[in-house]
């Protein structure tokens, strides 16, 4: 039974969710739209909608039997017998903890291109491990606390972002929307979905959500579904509408390049102070959502409440982080190829597997 003191709102959880979705969002979906369905790619982020909408109606259902104080862990194990869904589990929470790992070298290579290139990759890798150590031991409260905070900062920051832009751009260049781009706008939201639908890995930190709050499950989710379908459609449309598809492909991190082109009231200050806060912030939501999930797995496989768990989540992602670095193992492969391949095989295989399986055994 988690301790009243690691309990968190079902608003806290959400910020967590959102404020952890919006580092892939920034950093994957620039370069993944445009790169499936050209310069219709800026409407990726509705076409992902449907798929979302009908993930969290499935995740629903999967949930609607789950009992107070039981997390997404125990679902699994009462759907696939101990036995079975101990070792689905374990591989998932390793998936986690690498995962993890490339979030720390990816972060580390964004500060290196983009504001420090003198620095050291392996340095920003262990201040950023040691960050997530901290994380990881720490309470979950915290870290849902500061995310809720710091919410609607970051989002006024983004939009900021995005509507400074707009003056700088060339909307005709969105336009127009054929017949024959619906296959290619078609596979961009599904693969957005696979980044969006991250989320669900953090579904294993739900036993920690006030249960007084938990009432209707389905509409907070929705509800943050529908922002980040919006958010992702004003982001694709000011920088494809900025650059242009093929010029978009060309940048490493195309929201950074197009907020460095921005002036404010005609000042020559540019963003790049509150864009590098922006990103480095999310990515250390996303990496401590990650190992906290991970730990919580590996505490109900092992049955243990020891923090250490929890510490060896965090170093295992440390070392793997150094491993891609020191080998240099090429992050264009990981970032679209590893690891969207093998999210989509624990998002639209084990999920919808664990579903229909709960079904048949009368399980959910």
């Amino acid at each position: 039974m988690i301790h009243e003191n690691e309990m968190i709102t079902r608003r806290q959880y959400i910020s967590v969710c959102f404020l952890a979705l919006l580092s892939p969002l920034i950093r994957q979906l620039p370069q993944l739209a445009p790169l499936i369905a050209g310069s219709a790619g800026w409407l990726a982020g509705l076409a992902a909608l449907p798929v979302l909408i009908l993930f969290e109606l499935m995740m629903t259902r999967l949930t609607k039997k789950r009992a107070e104080g039981e997390g997404m862990a125990d679902i699994f194990l009462r759907v696939f017998g101990k036995p079975v869904g101990s070792a689905v589990l374990l591989l998932y929470a390793l998936w986690m903890v690498a995962y993890a790992g490339f979030v720390l070298v990816g972060g580390a290579e964004r500060l290196l291109t983009t504001a420090y290139p003198r620095g050291g990759r392996n340095l920003f890798i262990l201040i950023m491990g040691a960050l997530g150590v901290m994380a990881s031991l720490g309470r979950v409260r915290t870290l849902a606390r500061m995310a809720n905070i710091l919410r609607p900062l970051l989002l006024a920051t983004l939009l900021l972002v995005i509507f400074a832009a707009f003056p700088y751009s060339r909307l005709g260049t969105l336009f127009p929307v054929t017949v024959q781009d619906i296959p290619p706008v078609f596979n961009a939201g599904v693969r957005t979905a696979n980044v969006l639908l991250l989320v669900v890995a953090f579904r294993f930190l739900e036993d920690r959500v006030e249960t007084s709050k938990t009432g209707k499950r389905t509409l907070p989710f929705l509800r943050l579904f529908l922002l980040l379908a919006v958010l992702s459609t004003l982001l694709l449309a000011a920088i494809l509408a900025n650059f242009g598809a093929a010029y978009t492909l060309r940048h490493t991190y195309p929201f950074f390049a197009m907020a460095g082109n921005i002036r404010l009231l005609g000042s020559l200050e540019r963003l790049e102070v509150p864009i590098l806060a922006l990103w480095a912030f999310t990515d250390f939501v996303l990496l401590a959502a990650l190992l906290l999930s991970a730990a919580t797995i590996f505490r109900r496989v092992l049955h243990s409440e020891s923090r250490l768990i929890a510490l060896f989540c965090a170093l295992g992602a440390t070392i793997a982080a150094l491993v891609c670095s020191l080998t240099n193992l090429d992050l264009s492969l990981l970032a679209e190829t590893i690891f969207p391949l093998s999210g989509a095989i624990c998002i639209f295989g084990l999920y919808p597997l664990t579903f229909l399986v709960g079904l048949i055994r009368k399980k959910i």
